[in-house]
């Protein structure tokens, strides 16, 4: 029972730690230079996110051929691969989440005192989490596509992720200024904390399901040579 998502941990079992290692040891040299306590939190921030949302999606774009292969090799049926995905989208991406997490809190507590920086309201760490969890979904597509359509598959993949991000940012920028201000309370003020993980969650349901629907699609037409 799920022995592609049981592999995939199995295999990656020290390389993600590995990784973060090294990202913490990165981020560590940075962090012992002469910084103010205002520089230092926002460059862990600003790490933080971006490795929060960027690595799930490259890790999960780069192993997702590789565990296509595996499954359909050692006898998975295509249809019981594409009900398991979601399972191995979930596990790799609270692995991944976990560690990081983990990390940037030892790092705040070295450097700033504290375990979390003032601004990673739970609200914004529900949305962090959620959009992680939507770029590992994203990823897995990614891979489908060039594992499927080789070079023109990963090149139309990377264009059209990146087309939905800045669609998304140019939505919110070119929104009106009352839409602009209630998704800003929605995260960052403390009664709204449960309806911004609500929406969140929400929102990260939304991507994933989009995206099973069409791994269907290029998982039914992949063949193993």
């Amino acid at each position: 029972m799920l022995k592609t998502t049981r592999f995939c941990l199995w295999s990656y079992r020290w390389a993600v730690p590995a990784m973060m290692g090294i990202i913490f040891l990165v981020m560590l040299i940075n962090l012992t230079g002469s910084r103010t306590r205002e520089g230092m939190t926002g460059y862990i921030s600003s790490m933080g996110i971006m490795y929060l949302t960027l690595l799930p999606f490259l890790f999960s774009a780069m192993q997702t051929p590789s565990t296509v292969r595996f499954a359909l090799t050692m006898g998975q049926t295509r249809r019981r691969l594409w009900v398991e995905m979601p399972c191995v989208t979930v596990a790799l991406t609270l692995f991944m989440d976990i560690g990081m997490c983990a990390m940037f809190a030892l790092q705040c507590r070295i450097f700033l005192g504290q375990w979390l920086p003032d601004a990673f309201v739970p609200a914004l760490l529900a949305l962090l989490v959620a959009a992680s969890f939507s770029f590992t979904a994203l990823g897995q597509l990614l891979g489908l596509l060039g594992h499927r359509f080789g070079g023109r598959g990963w090149l139309g993949g990377i264009v059209g992720v990146l087309a939905l991000i800045t669609a998304v940012v140019l939505a919110f920028v070119f929104a009106p200024l009352p839409v602009q201000m209630n998704f800003v309370r929605l995260f960052f003020e403390p009664n709204q904390t449960l309806a911004a993980v609500v929406a969140s969650a929400l929102g990260a349901l939304a991507v994933c399901g989009a995206v099973q629907g069409a791994s269907w699609l290029l998982l039914r037409r992949i063949c193993v040579k």
